[in-house]
């Protein structure tokens, strides 16, 4: 047997640390590799679920998205209520139609901007069993600025569990 590794730590019978040393090393190359191994057995198994479950997000991808998305809500929230018509009591059938008016133009905005990108979101978040009871009942019509607030917050929140 010319095994070159025995034939290094007979030489090194002598030298008991530095044997140690080696044993040491090796320990612990071999628990890097195995715990790297670990790490790929997992990303395999993710992604085979991930494709079992049809997400069409990664999870970085999916947070990112929701993210920016519940920022860009926030901020349309923000803006049309800045924007508002104000209350006039004098000529209070004008200031109805006006706020009927700009409360349609807030829908138009959603459903044209934000509906599909909302929805999606949810049905990403939900493959990966996470729900909201907020976004649920509000994603398809948030009939004013309580529900985009809440569809805004209750994907950020999604966002983080991931």
């Amino acid at each position: 047997m010319n095994d070159p590794v025995i034939e290094i730590l007979l030489k090194l019978k002598g030298i008991k640390w530095v044997a140690y040393l080696i044993v040491l090393v090796l320990v612990v190359v071999g628990v890097a590799n195995f715990t790297d191994a670990l790490r790929k057995i997992y990303s395999f198994g993710k992604d085979i679920l991930a494709h079992y479950q049809q997400r069409t997000l990664t999870d970085k991808d999916l947070k990112t998205d929701a993210v920016a998305l519940s920022k860009s809500l926030m901020q349309l929230v923000i803006e049309r209520q800045n924007n508002e018509p104000q209350i006039d009591f004098k000529n209070w059938d004008v200031y109805t139609n006006a706020q009927i008016r700009y409360s349609t133009e807030t829908q138009n905005i959603f459903f044209r901007d934000y509906s599909a990108k909302v929805a999606h979101l949810r049905d990403e978040f939900a493959k990966r069993g996470l729900k909201d009871k907020n976004l649920d009942m509000f994603y398809q019509h948030p009939t004013n600025y309580i529900g985009l607030r809440e569809l805004s917050t209750s994907i950020a929140t999604l966002s983080e569990k991931i």
